[in-house]
């Protein structure tokens, strides 16, 4: 069986990786490939409600969707994966188990976040009611090696975004 891809859209809280994977799958559905969608926030309630939000639990919470991740693009499945992923070890994890997998990472600065807070966590961090906000109180480790980095603000539309990722994928010999 021909493996699925993954595409693991990585970034910090309100860069947009929900609405820019949702946007790709509508994309690929467009072009005749299923393609699900497992959005870290809901893979957190379905694999890892058990954990909490301190770095050590973010990673086994990560290595859980990337093991998840891994397990259904084997069965030919291709998956979208917006996730935080905050470490370098579980996107070098899945560069080495996943072997049809992309990162793309939406690069946006943290005043924009701020001002975007589209879930009001900026704003509970900064009124101390949210201890573990990544890239604030606890370190985001910027993917060192993504396949595509997107400055997902200013100028950037989802729309082109996700005509960058069409066209990575096209060009990275997964797409069959």
């Amino acid at each position: 069986m021909v493996p699925g891809t993954v595409f693991w859209i990585t970034g910090l809280s309100g860069a947009g990786k929900t609405t820019v994977a949702t946007c790709l799958q509508s994309a690929l559905l467009g072009h005749g490939i299923q393609a699900l969608l497992l959005d870290g926030d809901h893979l957190r309630a379905a694999v890892a409600e058990d954990l909490g939000f301190t770095p050590k639990d973010r990673l086994r919470a990560a290595m859980r969707y990337a093991r998840v991740c891994r397990l259904l693009s084997e069965q030919g499945a291709t998956i979208i994966c917006p996730t935080i992923s905050m470490f370098h070890a579980c996107r070098a994890w899945n560069r080495t188990h996943i072997s049809q997998y992309l990162e793309i990472y939406l690069k946006v600065p943290v005043s924009e976040l701020r001002e975007r807070d589209v879930k009001g966590l900026y704003l509970k961090h900064a009124s101390g009611e949210l201890e573990h906000m990544v890239g604030l109180a606890d370190e985001f480790e910027e993917p060192q090696h993504p396949d595509l980095i997107l400055s997902n603000y200013g100028e950037t539309s989802i729309q082109g975004a996700v005509t960058a990722i069409i066209e990575l994928y096209s060009l990275s010999g997964f797409a069959g």
